[in-house]
């Protein structure tokens, strides 16, 4: 049980991370105008 834990409580952070990095580029490119695709 405390591995499923770790693994969910590592997913999360995982996927938080993932949109913030995705978030912040699309709005970095928007303010730059710049349209280039992941």
């Amino acid at each position: 049980m405390e591995i499923l834990k770790l693994l969910l409580n590592n997913s999360d952070t995982i996927i938080i991370g993932m949109l913030t990095c995705y978030l912040y580029d699309k709005i970095k490119n928007h303010s730059n105008g710049n349209k280039s695709d992941l």
